[in-house]
């Protein structure tokens, strides 16, 4: 048929029409490793987080200037808050000792050891403090004060400055005054004191005409804060006792101070007021020299709006107009004024730092309370220009370029060290899993993991590829069985066709043996009748008869017979070494091999299986052992292995399940023993015990009690055929319902 015929163009069309309906072949699937998937997901994962960081630091600069313009003023906020605790902290705790002496009866106005040897100890105690103060209510009272230089020239010692020594800045020396309007009427006794008190340089006496200090700030504060309260009262409410007057100049130096105050009833009924005056200079010398930024600024402020920490960079007079205590719009910084402004009008309940814009360039501020006695707090103000801070932005940048870069690098080390302790174990259990799919069931090392899950997944394996090749030994000896039967038939027969066969082998082998034997008795005579010819030859007179014998020899070819002969009788004899050779094998056939059991160390077997088990285990039930001595045990050690993990992760199921419910953690006892011919072993549990109605079917196959999905019922099926049939042990158990469980393996130590 040519290629124009009818069937050929048919047969083309159908060709046409497969190939047009054919899918397009996949492109090749690419494929990766599990380190080199776990490296590029790490990496990505890095360059991701690096990315994003890098992107919101380049985009939003003014968020990160507003970050970096918090953290700095959060840090110059909570330092100075420290500085004013430093300051007050110290003297609400002398004021509550105070109030303890008093209520105890130790303290009184009149009398002169209480201010020798009580109070000027304690102002001595308190370096920050100018002078203290205790009174009572009818006027009189011991004042202690610091002397110094604006001391000595105040306008009430002005009378007797000219008789007073200069102040020595290197020496400690106390002011005392003694006021006693009962009794000395105006007059107050004044003294010059050195060595805290124990050496008296000098003494006079002043007129306090019209003076009462119960129009004093202090003594009104001290009154309004007065409960009367037992001891066991006032430590339960220690900070309530101790009241602040506002800021004001002190009466002696005309510096801006602040009074803490304690007032307490003396056992006798009186009221006893102490008093401590607290100049607040440090704090304007502190935030005069405070240097947040370049340009930036620090103050302090009442909560009434009057400065109390000028900023630095103000002019001189702001220091000289300190005692005033002017408000902050009176200052000489009018950024501050502007930026106090505008806290109070928009941003005074928001308790976050804010942008405001000064003089035609953008600034942050944050303004933080001090909040001391009930209801009193002085303010915390920090002033930056952004221009100070965006260079800290840039650096902030450019840390997190330099931190980004050097955790891409962790991350790829790291990356490198996951991706080596994840894909070793896995690529050996993936060419255990190939061995086994090739059928290639030869005992492999387990493989060893830091995860659970590839412990048990290499122990899955181990106990497939045992499952598999007790599997294919079972068929194999089934196979093997059945094989030997016919075996045994075709050896039967084969010995009757030997039977058959040798006999007719031995008749031709002996009618060869005798035919070569007879040939060679032909030759024999051959050769004698030939040398009888030659002999009649040479002797004469008898040429006719030799030439008659000779004519007759012609038909004979002796020749021939010479060179066949022998070479039959040998192939002859090959055919029927052949014949007993194919005989003999016929004979020898033989039964295929089993893999055979060795001798085992049982207890060092548990261990192992406890090793391997023990992330069943660790969480709910404790693991005790008690492992007698065993001798060795023939038997097949991966099999037992396998009993042995099924009893345990029973175990920790059963204790797992009471747990689950508010149990306490379990125990998981083991014990080995040797009886007789045999060895014992015990796996007990605490658990929950097995119910009377599951006992009778708990060795069936495929019977299980638990959730779908979570067991196949065959674990202890394959358990007791592993123990019984294969080892002709026995496997039983005891088990009491809330008790817990025991299981007991009973083995032969030269199992069968």
């Amino acid at each position: 048929m040519t290629d124009d015929a009818p069937g050929s163009r048919r047969d083309e069309r159908v060709r046409r029409v497969t190939e047009e309906q054919a899918p397009e072949p996949s492109p090749p699937r690419r494929v990766v490793s599990i380190r080199g998937g776990l490296l590029i997901s790490f990496a990505l994962l890095v360059l991701l987080v690096l990315g994003s960081l890098l992107t919101a630091s380049l985009v939003s600069t003014a968020r990160l200037t507003r970050d970096v313009a918090g953290t700095l003023m959060f840090a110059l906020g909570r330092d100075m808050d420290v500085r004013l605790h430093d300051l007050f902290d110290p003297i609400v705790q002398k004021a509550v000792e105070d109030y303890a002496a008093i209520r105890q009866g130790r303290y009184s106005a009149k009398d002169s050891e209480t201010r020798r040897e009580l109070l000027m100890p304690g102002l001595f105690s308190l370096p920050k403090v100018d002078s203290m103060l205790l009174a009572d209510q009818r006027g009189a009272h011991l004042l202690i004060e610091r002397y110094s230089e604006p001391v000595r020239r105040s306008a009430l010692l002005s009378p007797v400055s000219d008789r007073l020594p200069v102040s020595d800045p290197g020496r400690l020396q106390f002011l005392t005054r003694d006021f006693r309007p009962a009794e000395w009427g105006e007059t107050s006794r004044w003294a010059l004191w050195e060595n805290s008190g124990q050496r008296l340089v000098q003494e006079w006496t002043l007129s306090l005409s019209g003076y009462d200090f119960r129009q004093r700030p202090w003594y009104k504060a001290a009154m309004a804060a007065f409960r009367d309260q037992t001891l066991p009262e006032a430590h339960a409410a220690a900070s309530s006792l101790v009241a602040w007057t506002d800021v004001y100049p002190l009466y002696t130096a005309k510096s801006p101070s602040i009074s803490a105050t304690v007032a307490a009833r003396d056992p006798s009924g009186e009221i006893l007021i102490v008093t401590y005056n607290l100049p607040l200079d440090e704090i304007a010398q502190f935030t005069t020299s405070a240097r947040p930024s370049p340009r930036g600024m620090m103050f302090v402020m009442t909560d009434d709006g009057r400065l109390l920490g000028p900023p630095r960079g103000g002019r001189s007079e702001d220091a000289a107009n300190l005692p005033s205590l002017q408000p902050i719009a009176q200052a000489s910084s009018p950024k501050v004024a502007k930026a106090v402004s505008k806290w109070q009008a928009d941003h005074r309940n928001r308790p976050d730092h804010f942008r405001l814009a000064l003089d035609g360039e953008a600034w942050w501020s944050e303004f933080t309370p001090f909040e001391f006695g009930s209801q009193q707090r002085f303010w915390i103000g920090v002033l930056l220009p952004e221009s100070d801070l965006i260079p800290a932005a840039r650096h902030y940048q450019g840390v997190i370029a330099g931190v980004g870069l050097l955790a891409l690098l962790a991350a790829a080390l790291l990356a490198l060290s996951l991706a080596r302790w994840f894909s070793k174990p896995l690529a050996q259990l993936a060419a255990q899993s190939r061995r086994i799919a090739s059928l290639d069931l030869t005992e492999a090392a387990p493989v060893r993991s830091h995860l659970t899950e590839l412990d048990l997944l290499s122990v899955t394996l181990g106990s497939m590829s045992d499952s598999l090749r007790r599997h294919i030994a079972e068929r194999e000896l089934s196979r093997q069985e059945g094989h030997a039967r016919k075996l045994e038939a075709v050896g039967q027969l084969a010995a009757g066709i030997a039977h058959e066969i040798n006999t007719p082998a031995q008749y031709v082998g002996d009618g060869i043996h005798f035919l070569m034997e007879a040939f060679e008795g032909y030759r024999k005579l051959v050769s004698q009748y030939q040398r009888a010819v030659e002999a009649l030859a040479t002797a004469g007179g008898c040429e006719a008869l030799v030439s008659g014998i000779r004519e007759t020899e012609k038909d004979i070819d002796l020749s021939y017979l010479d060179a066949n002969v022998p070479d039959s009788f040998a192939s002859c004899q090959d055919g029927i070494s052949r014949i007993s050779t194919i005989v003999r094998a016929m004979k020898e056939f033989s039964h295929p091999d089993q893999r055979e059991k060795a001798p085992a160390d049982l207890n060092q077997a548990l261990q192992t299986t406890l090793a391997v088990a023990k992330n069943e285990y660790k969480y709910v039930a404790d693991i005790t052992t008690e492992f007698g001595d065993l001798p060795p045990v023939l038997c097949h050690v991966g099999d037992l292995n396998q009993v042995f993990l099924n009893l345990i992760v029973n175990a920790s199921h059963a204790i797992g399940d009471v747990v689950g419910k508010g149990g306490t953690k379990g125990t998981i006892r083991i014990t080995t023993s040797r009886e007789d011919n045999l060895v014992r072993i015990d796996v007990a549990d605490t658990g929950s015990g097995i119910p009377a109605a599951v006992r009778p079917r708990i060795f069936d196959p495929f019977f299980t009690t638990k959730e779908v999905g979570k067991g196949t019922g065959q674990g202890l099926a394959i358990a007791r055929s592993i123990v019984v049939t294969k080892h002709h042990g026995s496997l039983t158990f005891d088990s009491e319902v809330g008790q817990g469980t025991t299981f007991t393996i009973r083995l032969p130590i030269d199992s069968p």
